[in-house]
């Protein structure tokens, strides 16, 4: 499984590449542990607009999304409920909401 962690999009619904606010977009390998207890991000990637670039993404990079190492950051599986997902690790909590 892959997941993607991007800035929400501009009201006009698209980013500027070259805008220097953009956070970019990233791609990881997502696993489950534990009995889908312990949610694993590992290997990210810069993400192109319609693939992978293979470049590796950095710590810089990722900290604003509360990842804090891209080759793995583990989380704890808190909550998930049917529009609510809290996820903790050694290094943030993220609290996601479906709308």
């Amino acid at each position: 499984m892959v997941t993607e962690v991007a800035e929400k999009p501009v009201s006009d619904g698209h980013q500027d590449a070259d805008d220097q606010n953009n956070l970019g977009a990233y791609v990881a390998r997502t696993t489950y542990r534990d009995n889908g207890q312990t949610l694993v991000l590992s290997d990210f990637k810069v993400n192109g607009y319609n693939t992978d670039t293979k470049v590796d993404a950095t710590v810089d990079q990722l900290k604003p999304f509360g990842i804090n190492n891209p080759k793995e950051t583990v989380f704890r599986v808190v909550e998930n409920a049917d529009k609510r997902l809290v996820l903790e690790s050694d290094y943030a909590r993220l609290e996601l909401s479906k709308f």
